[in-house]
């Protein structure tokens, strides 16, 4: 397995201006990462559950912190379901955000 595609985990925030809005800001943290297709199983098992899983990335487990969403080939994803693998990996299973609709 080779940790060679970059990828930018998500940390969203929101804050208040002075005047009461809500501000939404992104920090960005680009880790390198492993790219795999869904398995099938698991596919029909999340589309059973209305989600539609897109595509699997693999990070070392240190280097995720639990982040919701992660941008890859300027396409933003939202993390559906993630695994710690137990050899010093975690899986992200992401789907497609539209519009951040979905990411937020």
């Amino acid at each position: 397995m080779q940790f060679i595609n970059a990828i930018y985990l998500i940390v969203e925030s929101y804050e208040i201006d002075e005047v009461g809005d809500k501000i939404h800001t992104e920090d960005n943290r680009k880790v390198l990462a492993h790219i795999s297709s869904v398995k099938q199983s698991e596919f029909y098992q999340a589309h059973a559950s209305g989600f539609k899983p897109e595509i699997a990335f693999v990070l070392r487990s240190f280097e995720y912190k639990g982040e919701d969403s992660l941008r890859y080939n300027d396409k933003k994803y939202k993390v559906i379901r993630s695994y710690n693998k137990g050899d010093g990996n975690v899986e992200l299973i992401c789907t497609g955000a539209v519009n951040n609709v979905s990411a937020t």
